[in-house]
């Protein structure tokens, strides 16, 4: 990964995106891409891609108070679908950073992608909200102000925001109180390891058990023995790459005793 971000600059790390999302609403499941905003940092070069597309369906009012876009600004443009192959070129072979990727961008960018999002499935992920909550509860307004010891301009524009998370990063990094990991492997790591933690919660004997659901406490090798199909529908569902590796274990596992025993 791209570690000039820490003020290091090795041979053959990818190039690292920064992107931001903005939408019809607040609906991860349901609400559509009205802009996108994505700077690759390859070394010490930043190339920026941003457009504003018509979604297709309305604009929430409440949205539009967030940031700004409304129906008529985006009426007359094209569908997001009409620049997925853009999209895919850009994103092509880098890992990705930005703030609450995990919980709303990712979700979204992966739905209005479909079968393209493969090109983002061998990516890193840093989400700055995961490590900055880790270390102390905040929005992405406080966390510049704190870090960078400036205000947010232009704050939940997709471009302002995603520029902001390439300059905090290095800055959270440095604040020693923060104890966070020094390379952007680690910071992936802490990333994902947050991001698990959500779902599954470690046992003293290393077993992994859910957190949530209609099989909250009971441990995902139970749930593999005796739910199988559930553990299929949860290993698809928007988890953290470390969780879909112990599902997809657990299930593999859970198959091999099965044919073993016929």
């Amino acid at each position: 990964m791209a570690l000039l971000l820490l003020g290091l600059n090795p041979e053959g790390q990818k190039p690292l995106v920064a992107l931001d999302i903005e939408t019809t609403g607040s609906d991860a499941n349901t609400d559509r891409i009205v802009e996108l905003a994505m700077i690759k940092q390859t070394g010490d070069q930043r190339t920026e891609w941003v457009k504003r597309f018509n979604p297709g369906i309305a604009i929430h009012p409440a949205a539009s108070a967030v940031h700004g876009i409304t129906d008529d600004q985006v009426r007359d443009l094209e569908s997001f679908d009409a620049f997925k192959n853009e999209v895919v070129e850009f994103l092509r072979d880098s890992d990705l950073i930005g703030y609450n990727l995990i919980n709303f961008d990712l979700p979204v960018l992966r739905r209005e992608m479909g079968p393209d999002s493969k090109v983002i499935e061998k990516s890193k992920i840093i989400d700055l909200m995961q490590l900055y909550f880790h270390v102390a509860p905040r929005t992405l307004s406080a966390a510049c102000k704190q870090y960078l010891g400036r205000d947010l301009d232009d704050a939940h524009q997709a471009l302002a925001d995603t520029s902001c998370v390439l300059d905090l990063l290095p800055a959270m990094v440095r604040a020693e109180a923060n104890k966070l990991p020094q390379t952007m492997e680690g910071l992936a790591d802490l990333t994902d390891e947050l991001w698990t933690a959500r779902t599954l919660a470690k046992n003293p004997d290393g077993s992994m058990e859910f957190r949530f659901g209609k099989h909250r406490g009971k441990k995902v090798d139970d749930v593999a023995r005796i739910d199988l199909d559930y553990l299929r529908w949860f290993s698809r569902q928007e988890c953290s790459p470390k969780a879909k590796d112990i599902f997809l274990k657990a299930i593999l596992s859970a198959m091999e005793k099965r044919s073993g025993n016929h």
